[in-house]
């Protein structure tokens, strides 16, 4: 023990050091340095291989810059091909003209090819994107290439969502990494020169430093643990379960309670993915999906301990009854309690954590759903370990069947009312949960009664668990997916977003309000200004604020001193801008400059007046208005689902539901395939309520604001019971896994309690061979075929939604044709008419759309704000322009990436009428793997339910088909068991087929049955003449002796009868001895006569107590011992011969007076006790024990240590507990006594409980 506790705190030593090393000696300083040092190699790399291949196609390079046609166009679409998948940009221009692009990750505006070249020529500048290394050197004589290799994306809501990465050159760098162009103390240097500098917003770690934290710490909570078990299971054996139990909660209580103050693991493993998501409450959950983890094997390590140490297998000495039912009704009531507690941790976990419980599609679930989900199973198991002893310990009590089904009732009501006083709560009809914990304790009562262990009974639970799993997490998902709808449909009626939209509209003002760029774009009189370059200029001041930006459409008005419109392409006047909008507007409290209002065309909008100046003359003053028109996400945007995650108003499921709003009667926005009736159903004012239809089933919140100008709803596609069903299918087979591993684990571990035999054995069972063969390939099919079919309707759901976005792109495409087909590419009219005309088809069919000229500059993009930002490039992917413009193909599908993301872009060629190639359209897409369609989702839903209960019946069949493969088997197994020389031994009647294998089986045992009877007529004929002889042998023998000494008394008597006072004398003694004789030779006969004759057909009603107690009466007198008696209060009932059994005894008594030796003060016990369903009788004396050598021969027939007597006393006794069914044994001690014990099957068990209730009744 002591070696074990030192080899533990050794352990828990080294692992705490490390843990300690890691956690301070490998962060900030060395991290940040090594980060450093990872960027500077990575952009010396990709500086060698893009220069490499500049010298390598150098020729190629000039032909095309200089618009020659190249030689070979397929190695050299290849080699673009090439170019598309590396990290850096090449680039070649003249100036701020670009000429040539290796491809279009990241293309600078004009005025940055100018700052570039302004620059140094190996520096780290700030584009669109991020933050880039540029090295540019002369291409030739009048040309530049520059080389842009990513250093750190800054674009992060998006390399959050998506699959982008920060920093290309380590993955692994944190976001909290940041890049300083100044100055700092990590540098990046490259070919001694200072590019730029690392610096920390707040603590970094290397991931993989965690994740040796956390097995560290782990393998230390382990050790805890198992040190506290051993020290449990210490007291258990003492007698002080108790205790043991204390110590185990209060660790775990300080577990618990030390990382809830301190937030242990939120600090110490922030950066691995299942601790950072945080919960809303951290009471019976946890603060994270870590800790749930955490505290649930705390709980499993619990129940594990409890179901060890609690038990009652040992007890010999029920309690009273009263206490007995108390500890009963104790139990039921725990095990109901413990449902009580599930049900309150399934409601924390769905309305409390931040996991995706989408039940209604249940392929879209994401590693933190499948884990939580791993806690449930364990939360699962270890209420199913906590309700197996408990109520196993009810049964222990043996109480009346009428007796627990009282207390089962009882435990039901009194949970009954703690559910209803806590029903808010709950938030389920507590009638509902009284009933499935009245249903639960059943089953599991009976279950327990009838002893139906084994796979077939983990099923029927499994089964259970999973259903009632299903049932409660759909129900509270329900009622969270409420709740949020609720919530929802009142933030979408409400106009004005004091969240998240008027806090950033206060950051910007001053930018804007300080911005001297502003004043500079508005030009001296008499010049205009244009609205797209200010439009551009305050973008890029309110891209700053990523959430206006998305959400809110910028439109700038400008007037002049004398009121009238500034920019020459402003379309509203004053009339509209400050008539209709800023004068009727409210402004912000305390922000004058900022209103808010309602416009008449319907749309919500934030406005702003700044004061500017033309060129900073104070004689010409400027009023600048700009406006943030509110416009809602669309949710099949590739831009917007790739760039702009933001959720308007912090409502992140709002693209999951169907929204519509409704102002002044007029429809402002509908989204998804809402139903508009329920607008004329609609709530009084100020009024929120549910709608459901039937047709189609679906469920609305709608709401009506207070003054009955707006209504609003949000709901979705009502799930009927099948995505229950599917819910319940998908618990089942996860749950199945779960045990499988479990079972595979505890056959070499063994950690789970025998009972339900958890392992994986064959071992003496060929119906299990057969069983679990058949079920394995029986599931291994199913799962292959289920996997199968996942994979094939996954790929043609995505080949489905990339043939629509197909169609959609050949729609644009045709449309446009029939729009500008009569137009040239050099007309002014094409380029007047492509915003208009792209814009609507763009919005009509929810894409984003680019359109590029001839020479694959980008003329127009859906997303023009983004494209001048330069976060689109503004050009066309030189591969694609390389694939159409040699005329071989009709269109190109290319990979792109932006800020690290990849998506596709289909490129089409369009033509005029006259077959002039006017241009190239642009329809980007993005596929996701993680977001599978509702229908694929039901259909594999539907599936899995099939495939479910296909195994369940699959699991039967093979059941049934493998006892019924066995049943002759077992049959033949069970004659032969049968098989006795005594009686008739019949043949064996086979009902199945006469052809198959087993009949043939049974005709050769039927063949060797009747061998058998004949053998046995000739063995009974050769046993009966041994018996004779043997018989006559034992008798010559036995009556031999007494004869002789008859026949020595007769010839003594016939030498001293010639004299007559010699035979007087004589004659008296001869006649004493031949009848001691003569009554021997009786004593044999009767000996022989009994054992001969020994058959006990009359079995009565006994009960043992009695019959021990009148044989300790018989002795209780004798002096020469002291015979104890021990018996218990509770009579056990046999069925036997009463004057039979006392023989027994008395034979056993007499044989242990004899055994005392005479030097030694006898001391017999006899004692009375129940072990299972039978009695034992024990006679213990302090004799001189039996020697080994004829320990063996004791209960043979004619055998005997004594001088006198025939042997068969034992043999006797042996013969009348056999025929009792029951068993006669000894255990002896040499020089220290022998213990004779007889065991006999109990008819009718009767408590010291229930004799005082007949004794009252």
């Amino acid at each position: 023990m002591i070696k074990r506790l030192l080899l533990y705190i050794l352990a828990g030593a080294i692992l705490l050091a490390v843990a300690a090393s890691a956690d301070r000696g490998y962060k900030d300083t060395a991290l940040l340095e090594q980060y450093a040092a990872e960027i500077a190699a990575y952009l010396d790399t990709q500086e060698e291989q893009g220069l490499e291949w500049v010298q390598e196609h150098k020729n190629t390079l000039e032909k095309v810059v200089a618009g020659r046609g190249v030689s070979d166009q397929e190695a050299w679409i290849n080699s673009l091909t090439a170019q598309a998948d590396v990290p850096y940009t090449l680039l070649i221009h003249q100036k701020d003209s670009l000429l040539f692009a290796s491809n279009n990750k990241i293309l600078p505006l004009p005025e940055q090819f100018n700052t570039i070249l302004k620059g140094k020529r190996r520096s780290v500048q700030q584009l669109a994107l991020g933050y880039y290394y540029v090295s540019y050197s002369p291409f030739d004589s009048t040309k530049t290439q520059t080389l842009l290799v990513p250093v750190r994306f800054t674009l992060e809501e998006t390399s959050h969502q998506q699959d982008g990465v920060l920093f290309p050159a380590n993955e692994a760098i944190s976001e909290k990494v940041e890049l300083n162009l100044a100055s700092g103390d990590h540098v990046i240097r490259l070919k001694d020169q200072d590019l730029c500098w690392l610096r920390a917003s707040g603590t970094v770690q290397a991931g993989w430093v965690q994740w040796v934290k956390l097995g560290a710490y782990g393998l230390i909570l382990v050790l805890v643990l198992a040190l506290a078990f051993q020290a449990a299971m210490y007291f258990t054996r003492r007698g002080w379960a108790l205790a043991g139990a204390g110590l185990l909660l209060a660790l775990v209580a300080g577990i618990f309670w030390l990382n809830r103050t301190t937030g242990f693991t939120a600090h110490a493993f922030n950066q691995l993915p299942f601790f950072t998501q945080r919960f809303e409450t951290t009471s019976l959950i946890g603060g994270s999906l870590g800790d749930w983890l955490i505290h649930l094997a705390l709980l499993l390590w619990l129940m594990v301990f409890f179901h060890r140490a609690f038990r009652l297998e040992d007890l010999e000495n029920l309690p009273p009854l009263p206490v007995r039912i108390a500890l009963s009704m104790v139990c039921y009531l725990l095990v109901m309690l413990s449902v009580l507690v599930g049900v309150e941790v399934y409601r924390q976990l769905v309305f409390h954590s931040t996991i995706n419980f989408d039940f209604d599609n249940l392929l879209n679930f994401d590693s933190f759903s499948v884990l939580a989900f791993v806690g449930i199973l364990m939360l699962l198991l270890a209420f199913f370990l906590f309700g197996h002893r408990l109520i196993l310990t009810a049964l222990q009590l043996e109480l009346p069947t009428s007796f627990r089904i009282a207390e089962i009732t009882a435990s039901a009501l009194l949970v009954y009312l703690v559910a209803f006083g806590y029903q808010d709560s709950f938030q389920i009809n507590a009638l509902y949960i009284a009933v499935f914990a009245l249903v639960y304790v059943a089953a599991f009562d009976f279950f327990l009664v009838l002893e139906t262990p084994g796979l077939g009974g983990i099923v029927l639970w499994l089964m259970l668990f999973s259903l009632s799993s299903a049932l409660l997490l759909y129900r509270y998902n329900y009622l969270k997916d409420k709740s949020v709808r609720l919530s929802y449909v009142k933030a979408l009626a409400t106009d004005r977003d004091s969240l998240l939209a008027e806090p950033q509209l206060k950051k910007i003002l001053p930018r804007i309000q300080q911005d001297t760029q502003l004043n500079r774009l508005l030009k001296p009189w008499p010049f205009k200004p244009q609205s797209a370059e200010l439009r551009k200029r305050l973008n890029e001041l309110v891209f700053s604020q990523p959430y206006l930006f998305q959400h809110y459409r910028l439109i700038v008005y400008a007037f002049d001193k004398d009121g009238q419109i500034l920019p020459q392409d402003q379309a509203k006047g004053r009339d509209f801008v400050l008539t209709q909008n800023w004068r009727r507007a409210k402004p912000l409290p305390n922000e004058p400059a900022i209103r808010y209002h309602r416009g008449p065309d319907g749309i919500f909008r934030y406005m702003i007046k700044v004061p500017a100046l033309r060129m900073n003359d104070p004689t010409q003053p400027v009023e600048l208005y700009c406006f943030f028109d509110h416009q809602y996400p669309q949710p099949t945007r590739v831009y917007s689902e790739l760039f702009f995650q933001l959720p308007y108003k912090n409502l992140n499921r709002l693209m999951d539901y169907d929204f519509a709003i409704l102002k002044n009667g007029r429809l402002v926005v509908d989204q998804g395939q809402g139903n508009q009736a329920v607008f004329q159903n609609a709530p009084a004012n100020g009024q929120v309520q549910e709608q459901f239809t039937e047709q189609p089933r679906r469920v609305d919140a709608v709401y009506k604001s207070a003054d009955g100008k707006t209504i609003a709803s949000v709901g979705r596609p009502l799930g009927g019971w099948y995505k229950q069903l599917y819910l319940f299918a998908f618990i089942f087979a996860l749950t199945s896994l779960f045990i499988f591993l479990l079972a595979l684990l505890n056959t070499y571990l063994r950690f789970l309690p025998k009972y339900y035999h958890f392992n994986f054995s064959t071992k003496g069972s060929l119906a299990k061979r057969i069983h679990y063969g058949n079920f394995a390939l029986i599931g291994i099919a199913f799962l292959g075929l289920g996997y199968l079919t996942y994979q094939h309707f996954s790929t043609s759901a995505q080949e489905t939604k990339r043939a629509n976005l197909d169609n959609r792109a050949e729609a644009v495409r045709t449309h446009l044709r029939n729009q500008i087909g009569d137009l040239s590419a050099t007309s002014d009219s094409l380029k007047r008419a492509l915003p208009q005309t792209l814009a609507s088809l763009a919005a009509s069919l929810s894409t984003d759309v680019n359109f590029f000229g001839p020479d694959g500059t980008l003329l127009f993009s859906s997303q023009n704000d983004l494209a001048q930002l330069g976060i689109l490039p503004n050009h066309m992917s030189p591969q694609a322009q390389a694939m159409l413009t040699t005329g071989a193909q009709r269109e190109a599908v290319v990979a792109e990436q932006l800020a690290g993301i990849g998506f596709s872009n289909r490129y089409l060629p369009l033509n005029n009428n006259q077959n002039e190639l006017l241009g190239f359209l642009g329809v980007p897409y993005y596929l996701s793997d993680r977001n599978i369609g509702p229908e694929v989702s039901d259909f594999i839903g539907m599936l899995a339910s099939v495939y479910v209960f296909l195994m369940l019946i699959a699991y039967s069949v093979s059941f049934f088909l493998s006892r019924s493969i066995l049943r002759p088997v077992n049959l033949i197994s069970d004659k032969i068991k049968q098989l006795q020389l005594a009686d008739k031994n019949e043949p064996l009647v086979y009902p199945g087929d006469t052809q198959d294998e087993l009949s043939a089986l049974i005709d050769e045992y039927n063949r060797m049955v009747e061998k058998l009877e004949e053998s046995k007529g000739q063995l009974i004929r050769l046993e009966r003449e041994s018996a004779w002889r043997e018989m006559a042998r034992q008798v010559a023998h036995d009556i031999k002796n007494p004869l002789t000494t008859m026949k020595l008394s007769m010839q003594q008597l016939e030498r001293v009868s010639s004299d007559p006072v010699q035979a007087a004398a004589y004659l008296k003694k001869a006649i004493t001895r031949l009848i001691e004789q003569i009554d021997s030779l009786a004593q044999i006969a009767s000996e022989f006569s009994m054992f001969a004759n020994l058959d006990i057909r009359q079995k009565q009603d006994l009960v043992l107590n009695d019959v021990v107690e009148s044989v300790y009466d018989l002795f209780s007198e004798q002096k020469e011992v002291k015979l104890v008696l021990d018996i218990p209060e509770d009579r056990y009932h046999i069925k036997g011969d009463k004057n039979h059994l006392i023989r027994v005894f008395n034979n056993l008594i007499i044989n242990a007076i004899q055994a005392i030796p005479s030097d030694r003060q006898g001391a017999i016990q006899v004692s009375l006790f129940r072990q299972n369903d039978h009695a034992i009788v024990q006679i213990n004396d302090n004799g001189g024990g039996i020697p080994p050598e004829i320990q063996k021969r004791v209960f043979e027939p004619n055998f005997t240590t004594k001088t006198s007597g025939s042997g068969l006393g034992l043999a006797i006794c042996r013969k009348i507990i056999e025929a009792l069914d029951g068993v006669i044994s000894f255990e002896t001690r040499e020089n220290d006594g022998t213990d004779f014990y007889v065991k006999l099957p109990i008819s009718t068990p009767e408590t010291a409980g229930q004799v005082e209730l007949s004794e009252a009744g």
